[in-house]
């Protein structure tokens, strides 16, 4: 809770407002909000062909852990795949900060790993709260950069990790 709170700390100092304050004017404000809105619908179910409207064919994502996607197709998969490996997946926009066609965004999702995905099938249930950098440009999603604890995820799913081994003592002659 702490390193989310710091994060969107940062953000608002960055920008200097608080997220009490009305959006900024922009002329594609609702565009942009339509689109934000739909990708989350997205995510929580609605079919994906949603996305052809409110995607640029250009769209770049890069997420924790630096997982890169690029187009409208390679996102409809994103989502595909999540929720198959996570039935019950649904995602929640907890805030959102607006600086004209950029958003900030703090997330938390749900969902319990009962599908087949990159991983077998654990069963076990996750909590992920997230950031997101979204720039968009004509009502688009262009850009988006997604930050959330992957090694957290991992933990929840059941996952741990080892450390490597010690190195032996080097010889002295």
């Amino acid at each position: 809770m702490l390193k989310r709170s710091l994060l969107f700390a940062g953000f608002l100092t960055l920008y200097g407002c608080s997220t009490a304050a009305p959006p900024p004017a922009s002329g594609n404000l609702a565009h942009n909000k339509a689109a934000l809105d739909t990708w989350f619908a997205v995510l929580n179910g609605k079919s994906v062909n949603a996305l052809d409207s409110v995607i640029a064919p250009d769209y770049n994502r890069v997420a924790s852990g630096g997982q890169s996607l690029t187009g409208v197709a390679a996102l409809k998969n994103l989502a595909t795949g999540l929720r198959t490996a996570y039935p019950d997946f649904h995602i929640t926009l907890d805030d959102a900060l607006w600086a004209n066609d950029t958003v900030y965004t703090m997330w938390t999702s749900t969902g319990t790993n009962t599908g087949a995905g990159e991983i077998p099938p654990t069963g076990k249930s996750v909590k992920i709260q997230g950031a997101v950098r979204e720039i968009y440009k004509n009502g688009k999603m262009v850009e988006e950069r997604t930050f959330f604890d992957a090694a957290d995820v991992n933990q929840q799913l059941g996952f741990t990790i080892t450390p490597p081994a010690a190195a032996a003592p080097a010889k002295k002659m």
